[in-house]
């Protein structure tokens, strides 16, 4: 029953496989001879020889060993990094026992301090496939923490600019009303000639509305 099933996964694979294909690769698979390819496996060494060279696929090995978290980088966008290399090179053949070590030795202190303390410190003598998805776990509360902080910094800002903008109409509105007095008082006429020495009363008046308007536009 076993058995069988597997032959018709593997005859689902290759039958499914062409749809799976675009431009270039579409092409090189509709020119291929036919019966030139039977199983699974020589269809995905093919495949691989196509489009992946040995140079290429030591290439992207050697990026994924040497992966490394960036300065100021969240956990949750080292680690799609890490697998955004992986589905770069899907026939890498690094362990995952090997590839949970390595991302774990190359995030920062913090970040291992955070691993171990959600892990009660078991972490690396987890089972590997439930170590990947403890990192997984772990990626997604990155996600969540990284999405709400940055949401509340968006709604601090915005209410900071709020209350910017309401304190800037209201001195507009203070300097409007001032400059409203100051011409009501011109208006009233130049000032009479015993008052000359001084500018009248209604001048002084005048001076005086004018240098609170430009003192408090001054100290804002």
């Amino acid at each position: 029953m076993l058995q069988s099933f597997k032959i018709s996964s593997v005859l689902a694979l290759h039958r499914l496989f062409p749809f799976t294909l675009k431009d270039k690769a579409k092409y090189w698979f509709t020119s291929l001879p036919l019966n030139s390819i039977t199983t699974w496996d020589q269809l995905k060494a093919k495949f691989l020889q196509e489009f992946y060279p040995a140079s290429k696929t030591t290439e992207v090995r050697r990026v994924i060993q040497d992966f490394q978290q960036k300065p100021g980088e969240a956990f949750h966008e080292a680690f799609d990094r890490l697998k955004e290399l992986l589905r770069s090179c899907p026939h890498h053949e690094i362990p995952r026992w090997q590839l949970v070590k390595l991302f774990f030795e190359r995030v920062s202190e913090t970040h291992q301090a955070m691993i171990n303390a959600s892990s009660s410190g078991t972490f690396m003598w987890q089972d590997p496939e439930e170590a990947w998805q403890f990192l997984e776990q772990l990626s997604n509360g990155s996600k969540a923490n990284f999405s709400t902080r940055k949401t509340t910094s968006t709604a601090a800002a915005v209410g900071v600019d709020a209350d910017w903008k309401k304190e800037v109409k209201k001195e507009i509105s203070e300097l409007n009303r001032k400059f409203d007095r100051l011409l009501a008082t011109l208006q009233n006429g130049p000032p009479n000639s015993s008052q000359e020495g001084q500018g009248g009363p209604k001048m002084q008046e005048a001076n005086q509305v004018y240098g609170q308007g430009q003192g408090q536009h001054n100290n804002g």
